[in-house]
């Protein structure tokens, strides 16, 4: 009796799940109706399998300014769209993404890669670079930990690989959903930002962009960088739950303060800020 109630219960949730992407497909295809996209039957198939890069690339084909005016995101809260209006002006440019967790999925480099921008994206997660060398191929994909080198970390991996983390702080003070739990640790070595740095990013090659995302890790990171050397224009770092207020007052705002880099723009749980000599 217990195991039917148990497959029932997971078969309601499988149908609450279609019926979920369902409706977002249909927004979607709304909205591109709204804007008179021509809707091919390859077109229809991937939104409703949900298949983003496959989205863009029909679009690209189809309606190229369709892109350009914002229609779609992938970071989380829209950062990407806040990063392209501040590259307005630039074609190519260059990032380092840290984090970076998935090719696309709440991705705030995918725009700019698309738009031709290049970089290095680096991620803690075994078998994370995999999908990166496949969708993200002309990009430098490494997989580490980055960090205080001096001492081996505890990586903690859950069943939504967005919230692996090696911050003990994080872990504890999360008040995660019953659909979301932990599945494995394993121990990682960490790597110094500028270590990276000094290997991979090409010697005539300014950073436009540092995105950092590590889940409780983020000062952890900019302390292992060499700011003498390594001075990246724009810097997306992320401040959960945090307001406005607050954010003027967390550590790595103040860190990044001392170094130069103003505050310019928030999203809900990111930061952006501006090296002010660029300003």
């Amino acid at each position: 009796m217990l195991l039917d109630r148990a497959k029932g219960w997971i078969e309601r949730q499988r149908l609450q799940r279609r019926q979920r992407n369902a409706e977002r497909a249909a927004l979607q295809l709304r909205k591109l109706i709204d804007r008179k996209v021509s809707l091919s039957d390859d077109m229809i198939e991937a939104v409703v399998e949900r298949d983003r890069p496959k989205v863009l690339e029909i679009l690209g084909r189809t309606d190229p300014t369709f892109l350009q005016e914002r229609a779609l995101t992938f970071s989380q809260e829209g950062e990407d769209l806040i990063l392209m209006r501040l590259f307005a002006q630039r074609s190519k440019g260059f990032f380092v993404d840290v984090g970076a967790y998935h090719p696309f999925r709440f991705s705030n480099t995918f725009l700019l890669y698309n738009a031709g921008w290049r970089g290095i994206n680096v991620d803690a997660t075994p078998g994370s670079m995999q999908a990166f060398e496949q969708i993200r191929p002309d990009d430098t994909n490494i997989e580490c930990f980055v960090g205080d080198s001096s001492s081996e970390r505890v990586f903690t991996r859950y069943n939504e690989p967005a919230l692996n983390t090696a911050s003990q702080a994080v872990i504890e003070s999360r008040t995660l959903p019953s659909s979301y739990w932990s599945v494995s640790t394993t121990t990682v070595h960490p790597r110094t930002l500028s270590s990276i740095l000094d290997e991979h990013k090409p010697s005539d090659t300014a950073i436009d962009l540092l995105n950092l995302d590590v889940e409780g890790s983020e000062q952890e990171v900019l302390e292992s960088n060499d700011w003498s050397r390594y001075r990246p224009e724009v810097i997306v770092i992320e401040q959960l739950s945090t307001d406005l207020r607050e954010s003027m007052r967390h550590p790595t705002t103040t860190f990044l303060n001392e170094r130069g880099y103003e505050l310019i723009a928030k999203a809900f749980n990111s930061v952006l800020f501006r090296l002010e000599e660029r300003l």
